[in-house]
């Protein structure tokens, strides 16, 4: 696929796709599964819902006002997102490579599912928290981990900002160097936070 990607009234899935072109302006509803995406940007504009299925590598600038959730794995992002909805993690081997930024009133929710799979994000740099962190799951299915791993720099929870694992089984894990500036709540069962200190909370 090859051309520039305006959809505002179209629901459209990209299976085994690879997709050039112009920046992608996403009004409704898309699928992608076992796809290379490379346009220059990705807008997900607040009345849509991506769903990202198993073997994606995306090489677009992601921009997500909507909902983007990830059911699949492995999937990988390599020139960033920056969120300013909702970024709804289901499943393991999530990589973003590049800038991430979580805005104010937006949400980053790692949650494993109670059937299948753990939830786990790794960010390869940095980034200032503005909006909120949840570490969720199913309440019936302890077998089961959400883990968001911050591999270099500094994870600065600024002023407003939330971090809050959720009253579920199963591990809850926040693998980053942590500058917490905003809040931080604990509901019930024990969370890691992996510091340099390697403290437990």
């Amino acid at each position: 696929t090859n051309w520039p990607i305006d959809f505002p009234n179209v629901n459209l899935e990209f299976v085994g796709s690879t997709v050039d072109g112009i920046a992608l302006n996403q009004q409704k509803n898309l699928v992608t599964t076992s796809s290379t995406w490379n346009a220059p940007s990705w807008n997900v504009s607040a009345t849509s819902t991506t769903t990202v299925n198993n073997s994606n590598t995306i090489n677009t600038a992601v921009t997500n006002q909507g909902t983007v959730t990830v059911n699949g794995q492995p999937n990988t992002w390599n020139n960033g997102f920056d969120n300013q909805g909702t970024f709804n993690i289901h499943r393991d081997f999530a990589t973003i490579n590049g800038p991430f930024q979580n805005r104010a009133g937006a949400t980053l929710n790692l949650q494993h599912t109670s059937n299948c799979c753990s939830a786990q994000l790794t960010l390869d740099s940095a980034f200032v928290n503005l909006g909120d962190i949840t570490f969720n799951g199913n309440i019936n299915n302890g077998n089961y981990r959400s883990t968001l791993t911050v591999n270099r720099g500094t994870l600065v929870n600024a002023p407003g900002g939330a971090i809050t694992f959720g009253p579920i089984n199963g591990t809850r894990t926040l693998a980053a160097t942590l500058d917490n500036q905003g809040t931080i709540t604990v509901n019930n069962r024990p969370a890691t936070i992996a510091s340099p200190q390697n403290n437990a909370i």
